[in-house]
């Protein structure tokens, strides 16, 4: 009977151990998981301040900095599953007000891009690709309001780049005629030199730059 009682005590002592052993390997994994989210919540919250979404996305950075103080408090206090899941939303948090903010920036350098075309008359050179561009931010405000940033930063990109290019074949067809207008100074000096084949090239080669 005393073989058969210890015999039970060990086999309860062995199963407590191992149980201990469980918690203590499941505490582990937990506490590194938090401490991860964490040190990542703390990158994506500089991320987007470098986005400057304090200050653009403030209330949503603001949101994800107060997440990532409750996720620290909480670990201090070995509440690591609530760390952990205050963690991760402090970094959806922070990724979304990044996002936000680089879709506004995106926008407002495309206005500024699309001034600067009109400044150098690119609807009159290009009008079809001053008429894309136009659209193009249309589209990227439209979507910033409807909430879907993402493609309101790549609209807002594309209109810059379209706008960037009407300035360059502005730029372009400016190089074209002062080479044009060179030319037929060329071709008067010249004529008064006699060189009338001469003067037939220059104007030629002038116009095959255009």
């Amino acid at each position: 009977m005393k073989k058969f009682v210890f015999f039970i005590s060990v086999l309860i002592l062995s199963g407590c151990a191992a149980k201990q052993e469980l918690v203590k390997t499941d505490d582990s994994k937990i506490i590194e998981q938090a401490k991860n989210a964490i040190e990542q919540a703390k990158k994506d919250l500089l991320d987007a301040k470098t986005a400057g979404a304090d200050k653009i996305a403030k209330e949503i950075y603001d949101s994800a900095e107060s997440k990532l103080t409750v996720a620290e408090d909480s670990f201090e206090r070995k509440d690591y599953e609530i760390s952990l899941s205050f963690a991760i939303k402090s970094s959806q948090e922070s990724k979304l007000a990044k996002l936000i903010s680089e879709a506004a920036r995106a926008i407002e350098q495309a206005k500024i891009d699309i001034g600067l075309a009109k400044e150098v008359k690119a609807e009159e050179i290009c009008p079809d690709l001053m008429k894309q561009a136009e659209e193009d931010l249309s589209l990227s405000e439209k979507y910033f309001s409807s909430k879907e940033y993402e493609k309101a930063k790549d609209f807002a990109k594309k209109a810059s780049e379209v706008s960037n290019s009407a300035m360059k074949m502005v730029e372009i067809k400016k190089k074209a005629e002062n080479a044009i207008e060179q030319a037929k100074k060329d071709i008067e000096e010249s004529k008064k030199a006699g060189a009338k084949e001469k003067s037939q090239e220059l104007l030629k080669s002038a116009i095959d730059s255009l």
